[in-house]
C-alpha cells in the first residue's frame, strides 16, 4: 500500500513539473540583450556621420519605424552618451578616430526573429533582423535568450556559429549616401 502511494505521489509531481515546464516554455515576455557589435556611420567621404554636440546625429533604434523620439541622454564617462532608456549608445573610439554606436535587440520569448529599426540622420530607415534561440537552463531568469544571427538590410553582420560560420567583425561600418545605405562593410 505504502509503495503505491510514493508511486501515485511521484507520478502527480512529474505530472505539475510538466505542466509548469510547458507553460513557462509557452510564455512570451519581453526582453532586452546585448548585440555585440560596434557600428561606424560614415557619408561618401569616410566622414563619421555621429557628432558628439549634435544629437540629432545619434542613430536611433526602434520597434516600429514610425516612432524616432528619444526620451533622455545620459553621459557616459567624458566621450560618449546613452540614450533611449539606456538601449543606445555612443562612444568614442582612438583607433577609428571617431563615434561607433552600439544597441541591443528587443524580442519576445519563444520569437525567433526580433526585427527592428535604426534611424540615421534624417530619413535614411534601416532594419536589423536578429536570430535567437531560447533556454530553460538559464542563471538568475527562468528563460533566457541567445543572439545566433543578426542582420543589416539583410546582410549577415554577426554570427555565433550555430547556424553559420562563426564570425564577429570589431565594427560594421555603414556607408550613407543622399539619405540611404550604400554600404555595408565589415572589419574584424
Amino acid at each position: 500500500m505504502n509503495l503505491k502511494f510514493t508511486f501515485c505521489l511521484l507520478s502527480l509531481m512529474l505530472f505539475v513539473a510538466c505542466d509548469e515546464y510547458e507553460e513557462l516554455k509557452r510564455k512570451e515576455s519581453a526582453y532586452v540583450t546585448g548585440l555585440d557589435v560596434k557600428f561606424v556611420f560614415q557619408d561618401e567621404d569616410g566622414k563619421n556621420l555621429i557628432e558628439f554636440e549634435d544629437k540629432a546625429s545619434f542613430p536611433i533604434t526602434f520597434e516600429t519605424n514610425d516612432t524616432f523620439a528619444v526620451k533622455e541622454y545620459e553621459k557616459w564617462g567624458d566621450d560618449g552618451y546613452v540614450y533611449n532608456e539606456f538601449i543606445d549608445k555612443i562612444t568614442f573610439d582612438e583607433a577609428i578616430n571617431g563615434f561607433y554606436f552600439e544597441t541591443m535587440v528587443r524580442g519576445f520569448d519563444n520569437q525567433v526573429n526580433s526585427e527592428f529599426y535604426l534611424k540615421i540622420g534624417d530619413s535614411n530607415i534601416d532594419t536589423i533582423l536578429a536570430k535567437s534561440s531560447f533556454s530553460t537552463d538559464c542563471i538568475g531568469r527562468n528563460y533566457c535568450s541567445t543572439v545566433q544571427e543578426v542582420y543589416y538590410n539583410g546582410v549577415v553582420i554577426f554570427s555565433n556559429g550555430e547556424l553559420s560560420e562563426a564570425f564577429k567583425p570589431e565594427y560594421v561600418y555603414v556607408r550613407v549616401e543622399d539619405d540611404e545605405t550604400a554600404n555595408i562593410s565589415l572589419i574584424n
